[in-house]
């Protein structure tokens, strides 16, 4: 049931990154730089705090790939 809950919320981030897109799309070409380096930054800690022994690891995880998904979305949006 905790994995079905986490996957929501990562398929959650694609309507999330939409929105996003559609609220300041003159901004999107400026960030997209940024974003690039947001999602390497996140996927490198998520790869991390899968090798570590936090005791809310998966948590931290579905967070950083949400973010990871949102910020796809988004350059995906401005190709």
């Amino acid at each position: 049931m905790v994995v079905l809950i986490y996957i929501i919320i990562i398929l959650l981030a694609i309507p999330t990154g939409l929105f996003l897109a559609k609220l300041c799309e003159e901004e999107l070409n400026d960030w997209k730089l940024r974003f690039k380096i947001m999602i390497i930054i996140s996927f490198i800690l998520s790869i991390g705090i899968y090798f570590s022994s936090l005791e809310y690891k998966i948590s931290i995880m579905v967070s950083l790939l949400f973010i990871i998904m949102t910020l796809l979305t988004l350059i995906k949006k401005t190709l």
